[in-house]
């Protein structure tokens, strides 16, 4: 009987041992998986943090140049104002003049995710909220408008050209 009370204590201190070396085990598994993934999110924050921080500079030299181009816009050639701070956006087939910041709001929404959107996203017009698709490309918004801007200043310039050659 004693060897049976003794061998009983030894299987329930074996199966204590076993039970606690699994409960370490798993626990061990999971710092490793959560480790893993920890160390994961680390690295897409500072990646994220990286480009958040090269696009604020690039929205700062995107300043700067507007305010050089409108610097370097000659005074009387165009017959209208021009303001380089807005870019014009297709929608549904008709060009709507929006402000840059606007534009650059409605490219981070363009290319957010349902219930992960990048700082600052917003549509670029309240009639887009509900139809991310439809929303143009940033990109586009600004080629349109640089080859506008750019295609204005040469048909003004060509236009003083003849002028000038039909005084001659």
């Amino acid at each position: 009987m004693a060897e049976l009370q003794a061998a009983l204590r030894l299987a329930l201190r074996q199966d204590a041992e076993a039970d606690l070396a699994e409960h370490a085990a798993a626990r061990d598994r999971q710092l490793r998986e959560f480790a893993a993934t920890a160390e994961e999110w680390t690295r897409v924050g500072v990646e994220l943090s990286g480009l958040l921080e090269q696009a604020a500079k690039l929205r700062v030299n995107l300043g700067a140049l507007t305010e050089e181009m409108q610097q370097k816009l000659p005074i009387g050639i165009v017959p209208h104002p021009i303001d380089f701070k807005s870019v014009d956006i297709m929608m549904r087939g008709v060009a709507n003049p929006i402000h840059i910041d606007a534009l650059l709001a409605g490219e981070t929404f363009r290319n957010g995710m349902p219930n992960a959107f990048l700082p600052g996203a917003r549509p670029p017009h309240a009639m887009l909220a509900h139809d991310r698709p439809s929303i143009e490309p940033a990109a586009a918004a600004f080629r349109r408008a640089g080859a506008y801007f750019v295609g204005l200043l040469r048909d003004r310039f060509d236009a003083l050209k003849s002028h000038i050659s039909e005084a001659a």
